[in-house]
């Protein structure tokens, strides 16, 4: 809670976004000493679970990421003289430390085989992983391989437009990308035979922290096998957000500071979805006056021709 967090997403997404739902909270008490602990602490709970739903959508066009058109770089483990270990570093907020490493290694031997291209990351950074992959792994039995399904965990493809979402961005240690796997003594084979990686560009969703504050971002990939990638492009959300809103939580009046952004539209939600208050916005500081709302968490939302952005405020 201690920057300001914002969810962005495409404008024909609008309409489903303020559909928030909560449990309700039912809870009788006679002191009026008690119900003043209670409500805080239920609103900072709120608060909290806002601030993991934040996403952004992949697309190069909107205003609130700086994309970096890196020269197509492609990273094989196969050399002239065979197998080796190569690997691709990512300082994606340019701070002379490594966010991210991809890797690409062959091996093989006498008892069996391994090639995979893996993903790691540092540096408070977190990336995307998809736990529900079943492929297969084959056994091989009198000459003939009988696969049998498998659960893996791979590292996640995004495609154009997925919204990549906040709560999802929580790895940081080496995960596949791909991996195929054979061995003699015992025979086997094992793979990802849906390989949805090994087909065009995908991108990896990530989370990157700075001075406290959560940023999203991708990096765009072409995976061509189970030994080489090339790598294209990586994002990242602005730094310095075109809007800035505070203080949070808010007594009476809120603070809007839009950068070059002209004529915003303004409105603030409650929980069940229903506009409150809705004003237009002009660039620079715009006071807005909270102080008929009552005490609870409200969606702010700012939005234009092709942006829109969110951030939930508590009203106190």
């Amino acid at each position: 809670m201690g920057g300001t967090n914002f969810i962005i997403l495409k404008k024909n997404e609008m309409t489903s976004l303020c559909r928030l739902k909560f449990n309700s909270l039912n809870i009788k008490v006679k002191s009026n000493r008690i119900k003043l602990v209670l409500v805080p602490v239920f609103f900072w709970i709120a608060f909290f679970d806002f601030s993991q739903s934040e996403s952004i959508v992949i697309n190069p066009s909107f205003i609130y990421m700086h994309v970096h058109d890196v020269v197509d770089t492609a990273v094989s483990s196969y050399t002239p003289s065979g197998c080796t270990t190569k690997s691709y570093k990512f300082d994606v907020d340019q701070n002379n430390v490594t966010d991210f490493t991809l890797t690409t290694s062959c091996y093989m031997g006498g008892s069996g085989g391994d090639k995979k291209i893996t993903l790691s990351s540092s540096d408070s950074s977190y990336f995307a992983i998809d736990t529900n992959v079943i492929d297969t792994i084959g056994s091989i039995v009198a000459g003939q391989i009988v696969y049998n399904p498998a659960y893996f965990s791979l590292v996640k493809a995004y495609e154009w437009n997925d919204s990549i979402n906040m709560e999802e961005c929580n790895q940081q240690a080496v995960k596949n990308i791909v991996d195929y796997s054979c061995g003699y003594f015992p025979s086997f084979i094992s793979y990802h035979s849906m390989d949805s990686w090994i087909s065009g560009d995908h991108y990896i969703g990530f989370r990157k922290q700075i001075n406290g504050i959560n940023h999203l971002g991708w990096i765009k990939l072409s995976v061509s096998n189970y030994n080489q990638f090339v790598v294209k492009e990586y994002a990242l959300s602005f730094l310095d957000s075109p809007i800035k809103i505070y203080p949070n939580p808010v007594v009476d009046n809120v603070t809007i500071q839009c950068g070059y952004l002209e004529n915003s539209d303004f409105k603030v939600y409650n929980l069940l979805g229903e506009i409150v208050l809705q004003s237009k916005l002009v660039k620079g500081l715009n006071q807005i006056d909270l102080s008929e709302l009552r005490h609870g968490v409200y969606s702010l939302q700012v939005s234009g021709l092709d942006y829109l952005i969110q951030k939930q405020v508590v009203k106190l």
